[in-house]
Protein backbone atom coordinates (compact mmCIF):
# COMPACT_ATOMS: atom_id res chain seq x y z
CA UNK A 1 0.00 0.00 0.00
CA UNK A 2 2.92 2.03 1.03
CA UNK A 3 4.61 1.11 -2.54
CA UNK A 4 1.74 2.10 -4.32
CA UNK A 5 1.32 5.69 -1.94
CA UNK A 6 5.04 6.40 -3.17
CA UNK A 7 4.40 5.60 -6.41
CA UNK A 8 1.70 8.03 -6.94
CA UNK A 9 3.75 11.11 -5.12
CA UNK A 10 6.23 10.49 -7.63
CA UNK A 11 3.79 10.14 -10.44
CA UNK A 12 2.14 13.80 -8.87
CA UNK A 13 5.63 15.42 -8.67
CA UNK A 14 6.67 14.42 -12.45
CA UNK A 15 3.66 15.70 -13.53
CA UNK A 16 3.75 18.87 -11.59
CA UNK A 17 7.79 19.45 -13.10
CA UNK A 18 6.51 18.83 -16.56
CA UNK A 19 3.52 21.03 -17.04
CA UNK A 20 3.04 22.52 -20.90
CA UNK A 21 4.29 25.79 -20.95
CA UNK A 22 1.77 28.38 -21.69
CA UNK A 23 1.67 30.72 -24.45
CA UNK A 24 -0.42 32.88 -26.61
CA UNK A 25 0.49 33.82 -30.55
CA UNK A 26 -1.40 36.11 -32.87
CA UNK A 27 -0.36 37.26 -35.85
CA UNK A 28 -1.98 39.22 -38.74
CA UNK A 29 0.14 39.29 -41.86
CA UNK A 30 -0.77 41.04 -45.71
CA UNK A 31 1.31 40.24 -48.46
CA UNK A 32 0.60 40.73 -52.37
CA UNK A 33 -1.14 44.31 -51.23
CA UNK A 34 -1.66 46.26 -54.63
CA UNK A 35 -3.52 49.27 -55.02
CA UNK A 36 -4.56 49.45 -58.79
CA UNK A 37 -6.39 52.01 -61.39
CA UNK A 38 -8.73 51.08 -64.20
CA UNK A 39 -9.41 53.28 -66.64
CA UNK A 40 -13.42 53.28 -67.27
CA UNK A 41 -13.16 55.48 -70.50
CA UNK A 42 -9.54 55.58 -71.90
CA UNK A 43 -10.73 57.72 -74.39
CA UNK A 44 -12.06 61.25 -72.38
CA UNK A 45 -8.04 62.31 -72.19
CA UNK A 46 -7.94 61.89 -68.46
CA UNK A 47 -5.13 60.17 -67.07
CA UNK A 48 -6.05 58.03 -63.82
CA UNK A 49 -4.91 59.38 -60.12
CA UNK A 50 -5.42 58.65 -56.78
CA UNK A 51 -4.24 61.30 -53.99
CA UNK A 52 -4.45 61.03 -50.45
CA UNK A 53 -4.84 63.58 -47.85
CA UNK A 54 -1.69 63.67 -45.47
CA UNK A 55 -3.44 65.88 -42.45
CA UNK A 56 -1.79 63.68 -39.53
CA UNK A 57 1.52 62.06 -39.99
CA UNK A 58 0.70 59.38 -42.27
CA UNK A 59 0.41 55.59 -41.48
CA UNK A 60 0.43 54.54 -37.82
CA UNK A 61 2.60 51.87 -36.70
CA UNK A 62 3.40 50.51 -32.89
CA UNK A 63 3.66 47.92 -30.95
CA UNK A 64 3.49 47.04 -26.70
CA UNK A 65 4.12 45.20 -24.50
CA UNK A 66 4.33 44.09 -20.90
CA UNK A 67 2.28 44.33 -18.32
CA UNK A 68 -1.40 46.65 -18.07
CA UNK A 69 -1.43 50.26 -17.90
CA UNK A 70 2.02 51.56 -19.36
CA UNK A 71 2.72 53.41 -22.97
CA UNK A 72 3.31 52.07 -26.02
CA UNK A 73 6.94 51.76 -26.24
CA UNK A 74 7.75 52.68 -30.09
CA UNK A 75 5.80 54.26 -32.62
CA UNK A 76 6.43 55.01 -36.26
CA UNK A 77 4.88 57.37 -38.19
CA UNK A 78 5.16 56.60 -42.07
CA UNK A 79 5.75 59.55 -43.99
CA UNK A 80 2.44 59.66 -45.80
CA UNK A 81 -0.86 57.27 -46.07
CA UNK A 82 0.65 53.99 -46.82
CA UNK A 83 3.75 54.70 -45.49
CA UNK A 84 6.13 52.24 -44.61
CA UNK A 85 7.85 51.74 -41.40
CA UNK A 86 8.32 49.38 -38.39
CA UNK A 87 7.87 49.35 -34.47
CA UNK A 88 9.00 46.33 -32.11
CA UNK A 89 8.72 45.96 -28.31
CA UNK A 90 9.61 43.22 -25.62
CA UNK A 91 8.99 42.95 -21.94
CA UNK A 92 10.36 40.10 -20.21
CA UNK A 93 7.84 37.18 -21.89
CA UNK A 94 5.77 39.58 -23.88
CA UNK A 95 6.74 40.81 -27.09
CA UNK A 96 5.62 42.29 -30.17
CA UNK A 97 5.92 43.60 -33.69
CA UNK A 98 4.31 45.48 -36.27
CA UNK A 99 5.98 46.53 -39.65
CA UNK A 100 4.78 47.55 -43.61
CA UNK A 101 7.07 47.67 -46.38
CA UNK A 102 6.77 47.95 -50.35
CA UNK A 103 5.34 49.67 -52.83
CA UNK A 104 1.32 48.90 -53.02
CA UNK A 105 1.48 50.95 -56.18
CA UNK A 106 4.21 49.01 -58.08
CA UNK A 107 5.76 45.57 -56.99
CA UNK A 108 3.37 45.41 -54.08
CA UNK A 109 3.55 45.59 -50.65
CA UNK A 110 3.47 43.73 -47.47
CA UNK A 111 2.21 44.49 -43.74
CA UNK A 112 2.60 42.19 -40.09
CA UNK A 113 1.44 42.26 -36.81
CA UNK A 114 2.35 39.91 -34.26
CA UNK A 115 2.33 39.50 -30.68
CA UNK A 116 3.22 36.74 -28.13
CA UNK A 117 3.62 35.83 -24.27
CA UNK A 118 4.42 33.19 -22.09
CA UNK A 119 4.09 34.16 -18.90
CA UNK A 120 0.69 35.26 -17.07
CA UNK A 121 -0.11 38.46 -16.46
CA UNK A 122 0.81 39.80 -19.24
CA UNK A 123 -0.06 41.30 -22.89
CA UNK A 124 1.56 42.29 -26.42
CA UNK A 125 -0.20 44.38 -28.63
CA UNK A 126 0.64 45.50 -32.41
CA UNK A 127 -0.81 47.41 -34.78
CA UNK A 128 -0.39 49.04 -38.49
CA UNK A 129 -3.29 51.27 -39.99
CA UNK A 130 -2.44 53.02 -43.23
CA UNK A 131 -4.49 55.88 -42.94
CA UNK A 132 -3.79 59.22 -41.86
CA UNK A 133 -2.44 58.92 -38.81
CA UNK A 134 -5.17 56.71 -37.63
CA UNK A 135 -7.61 53.78 -39.54
CA UNK A 136 -8.54 55.74 -42.27
CA UNK A 137 -7.17 58.31 -45.09
CA UNK A 138 -9.36 60.39 -47.03
CA UNK A 139 -8.53 60.23 -50.94
CA UNK A 140 -9.60 62.04 -54.46
CA UNK A 141 -10.39 59.97 -57.11
CA UNK A 142 -10.34 61.00 -61.08
CA UNK A 143 -12.78 60.74 -63.10
CA UNK A 144 -14.29 57.19 -64.56
CA UNK A 145 -11.62 55.84 -62.58
CA UNK A 146 -12.11 52.23 -60.81
CA UNK A 147 -10.54 51.81 -57.68
CA UNK A 148 -9.32 48.10 -56.52
CA UNK A 149 -7.16 47.48 -53.24
CA UNK A 150 -5.98 43.43 -53.20
CA UNK A 151 -4.13 41.66 -50.90
CA UNK A 152 -3.10 37.87 -49.64
CA UNK A 153 -4.14 38.35 -45.53
CA UNK A 154 -3.31 35.74 -43.15
CA UNK A 155 -4.66 35.78 -39.16
CA UNK A 156 -3.79 33.71 -37.19
CA UNK A 157 -4.20 32.91 -33.06
CA UNK A 158 -3.30 30.18 -30.64
CA UNK A 159 -3.72 29.62 -26.98
CA UNK A 160 -2.58 27.47 -24.58
CA UNK A 161 -3.85 28.86 -21.71
CA UNK A 162 -6.04 27.76 -19.34
CA UNK A 163 -6.92 31.36 -17.58
CA UNK A 164 -10.71 32.43 -18.55
CA UNK A 165 -9.15 35.80 -18.96
CA UNK A 166 -6.99 34.99 -21.59
CA UNK A 167 -7.37 36.88 -25.21
CA UNK A 168 -5.45 35.96 -28.50
CA UNK A 169 -6.59 37.30 -31.66
CA UNK A 170 -5.42 38.86 -35.12
CA UNK A 171 -7.45 40.62 -37.90
CA UNK A 172 -6.21 42.30 -41.39
CA UNK A 173 -9.61 44.64 -42.31
CA UNK A 174 -10.14 46.67 -45.62
CA UNK A 175 -12.63 49.45 -46.00
CA UNK A 176 -13.77 51.64 -49.20
CA UNK A 177 -16.69 53.94 -48.78
CA UNK A 178 -17.29 57.39 -49.54
CA UNK A 179 -16.57 61.03 -48.62
CA UNK A 180 -19.81 60.86 -46.08
CA UNK A 181 -18.71 57.56 -45.31
CA UNK A 182 -22.58 56.51 -45.43
CA UNK A 183 -22.75 55.41 -49.17
CA UNK A 184 -21.88 52.47 -51.01
CA UNK A 185 -18.74 50.58 -49.12
CA UNK A 186 -16.57 47.68 -50.11
CA UNK A 187 -15.16 45.47 -47.12
CA UNK A 188 -12.96 42.34 -46.30
CA UNK A 189 -11.83 40.94 -43.30
CA UNK A 190 -9.93 38.27 -42.16
CA UNK A 191 -9.55 37.61 -38.37
CA UNK A 192 -8.94 34.82 -35.97
CA UNK A 193 -9.44 34.75 -32.09
CA UNK A 194 -9.09 32.04 -29.07
CA UNK A 195 -9.65 32.36 -25.61
CA UNK A 196 -9.00 30.04 -22.71
CA UNK A 197 -7.98 26.11 -23.80
CA UNK A 198 -10.02 24.15 -21.88
CA UNK A 199 -9.21 20.49 -22.77
CA UNK A 200 -8.39 19.03 -25.65
CA UNK A 201 -4.79 19.70 -27.98
CA UNK A 202 -4.53 23.03 -29.19
CA UNK A 203 -4.76 24.22 -32.40
CA UNK A 204 -4.50 27.08 -34.40
CA UNK A 205 -7.13 29.16 -35.62
CA UNK A 206 -6.64 30.29 -39.18
CA UNK A 207 -8.22 32.79 -41.46
CA UNK A 208 -6.45 32.69 -44.76
CA UNK A 209 -7.74 34.32 -47.79
CA UNK A 210 -7.63 36.82 -50.89
CA UNK A 211 -8.85 39.67 -50.06
CA UNK A 212 -10.57 42.72 -52.56
CA UNK A 213 -12.12 45.97 -52.49
CA UNK A 214 -13.55 48.55 -54.86
CA UNK A 215 -14.39 52.12 -55.13
CA UNK A 216 -15.98 53.65 -58.68
CA UNK A 217 -15.94 57.00 -59.74
CA UNK A 218 -18.71 56.87 -62.35
CA UNK A 219 -19.02 60.85 -62.59
CA UNK A 220 -16.98 63.22 -65.30
CA UNK A 221 -14.84 64.93 -61.97
CA UNK A 222 -13.41 64.19 -59.23
CA UNK A 223 -14.87 62.26 -56.50
CA UNK A 224 -14.03 61.95 -52.44
CA UNK A 225 -13.65 58.75 -50.67
CA UNK A 226 -12.25 57.23 -47.80
CA UNK A 227 -10.06 53.99 -47.33
CA UNK A 228 -9.92 51.89 -43.97
CA UNK A 229 -6.41 49.71 -43.36
CA UNK A 230 -5.57 48.26 -39.82
CA UNK A 231 -3.56 44.99 -39.57
CA UNK A 232 -3.84 44.02 -35.50
CA UNK A 233 -2.42 41.34 -33.35
CA UNK A 234 -3.26 41.13 -29.47
CA UNK A 235 -2.11 38.52 -27.06
CA UNK A 236 -2.37 38.90 -23.32
CA UNK A 237 -3.24 36.75 -20.25
CA UNK A 238 -4.32 39.35 -17.53
CA UNK A 239 -4.98 36.99 -14.78
CA UNK A 240 -3.22 37.16 -11.49
CA UNK A 241 0.14 36.32 -11.70
CA UNK A 242 0.76 33.27 -9.25
CA UNK A 243 2.81 33.49 -6.25
CA UNK A 244 6.29 32.64 -7.22
CA UNK A 245 7.01 29.89 -5.05
CA UNK A 246 3.48 27.95 -5.81
CA UNK A 247 5.22 25.16 -7.44
CA UNK A 248 8.32 25.00 -5.27
CA UNK A 249 6.18 24.54 -2.36
CA UNK A 250 3.65 21.85 -4.01
CA UNK A 251 6.71 19.76 -5.00
CA UNK A 252 7.94 20.30 -0.99
CA UNK A 253 4.83 19.42 -0.17
CA UNK A 254 4.89 16.06 -1.87
CA UNK A 255 8.06 15.28 -1.20
CA UNK A 256 7.99 15.56 2.73
CA UNK A 257 4.56 13.31 2.65
CA UNK A 258 6.64 11.11 0.55
CA UNK A 259 9.58 11.22 3.31
CA UNK A 260 6.66 10.57 6.05
CA UNK A 261 5.60 8.00 4.47
CA UNK A 262 8.98 6.02 3.89
CA UNK A 263 9.29 6.40 7.58
CA UNK A 264 6.28 5.11 8.92
CA UNK A 265 7.19 1.92 6.35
Amino acid sequence: MQGQALAAIAAAIVSLATLPAAASTATASMTNFHVELIDLDPNDGITPSLTFQNLQGGSFIAAESGVPGHVLTDTHQGGAPLGAGSSASTRGAASALASFAGDPRGQGASALASASLDARGLYGASTVQLGDGAIYAPFTLSADTRLVITADARASALSTFADPQTDTWASVFLKLTDASGMGSVSTDTASAEQFAMIGGTPSATVDDHRMSITFENLTGGDLGGIFFGSIDAYAADLAPVPEPGTLPLALAGLALLGWRLRRVR
